[in-house]
């Protein structure tokens, strides 16, 4: 079913509203699968950009919130928690090159003391 902004959405309904199970294709080719809550993307879903970058994890009415794994397409990612749609909490990113940091973050940056190595 077309819903606003040309995306297509097919999945469970309740009233007018997207809540259960279901995949919205926006018209940018960026797609949500996962829980829906009243319209927005809440439990577990996986959100893939057009380019391929993706996150799977947990949502909060449309944020990336509780435990999730974001992956780039130049092979960066990110895993751990997630608050209000930033890094925040225990996470570990890693990077192409192999290169990693495993430790806090906080509002989407490294934050905190660097443990024993």
């Amino acid at each position: 079913m077309e819903v606003e902004g040309g995306a297509r959405y097919k999945g469970q309904w309740r009233g007018n509203m997207r809540h259960g199970h279901g995949v919205l294709t926006r018209a940018d080719g960026h797609r949500y699968e996962g829980s829906w809550l009243e319209n927005r993307a809440h439990g577990h879903g996986t959100f893939t950009e057009a380019s391929g970058t993706s996150y799977e994890g947990q949502w909060h009415q449309d944020q990336k919130h509780g435990y999730g794994k974001y992956v780039h397409i130049d092979g960066t990612t990110y895993e751990g928690e997630w608050h209000a749609d930033e890094k925040s909490g225990r996470g570990i990113e890693t990077w192409s090159d192999g290169a990693r940091y495993e430790g806090e973050f906080l509002h989407g940056s490294k934050h905190g003391i660097l443990g024993d190595i």
